[in-house]
């Protein structure tokens, strides 16, 4: 999948519905499918009339809210949880989120950007 300024590292949707394809459509001889993807394999096995995906997970940590990722933000998160790829802001509610107005030129300048 892409957006339109880069690539996605995994997009579960597209991904279940190539599967899909596979499976229902182009005779897929086997109940087990790979597919490599930016953010490492992801598996897709079909049980029955189901089809399960193994999904990457990538563990977040509590770090400093920097003043770069402040200003980019605009509004100031009750916690910042970084990954190797991803900064993760949390919230005390939804009003918050919503008045959220980012300023997605200074966050694309983050180095998790």
């Amino acid at each position: 999948m892409f957006t339109p300024s880069c690539e996605v590292d995994l997009c579960g949707y597209a991904t279940l519905a190539c599967a899909y394809g596979f499976f229902q459509h182009l005779g897929w001889p086997d109940t087990h499918v790979v597919f490599h993807t930016r953010s490492g394999e992801l598996n897709a096995t079909r049980q029955d009339r189901r089809i399960v995906m193994d999904f990457p997970a990538s563990r977040a940590a509590p770090c400093a809210l920097s003043p770069e990722l402040a200003a980019g933000l605009g509004l100031r998160p009750m916690e910042v949880l970084a990954t190797a790829r991803d900064y993760m802001a949390i919230y005390d509610d939804a009003r918050s989120m919503r008045a959220l107005r980012p300023d997605f030129a200074a966050l694309a300048g983050l180095d998790r950007a």
